[in-house]
């Protein structure tokens, strides 16, 4: 890896950071998550529109495990 296969994971667990190689992940704000949800449900609540969130709740942490497509140059 990752000049034939790239791996991804999920929930940014910390022991990824050290395990050869460091594997790509995707980190959830929960907190953030656990904001827009309850926003949500009390507008459901008051029978008012969901609020509208442009701010995303995850992000990619590159790290070795991923490499660029065959063929491709990153």
């Amino acid at each position: 890896m990752p000049e034939d296969l790239s791996v991804t994971g999920w929930d940014n667990n910390p022991v990824t950071a050290f395990l050869p190689p460091s594997l790509t992940t995707v980190d959830v704000d929960h907190e953030r998550l656990g904001r827009r949800v309850l926003a949500r449900l009390l507008a459901a609540l008051r029978g008012e529109p969901a609020p509208q969130e442009d701010e995303p709740i995850t992000r990619v942490i590159w790290r070795e495990s991923t490499g660029p497509a065959p063929g491709r140059a990153r």
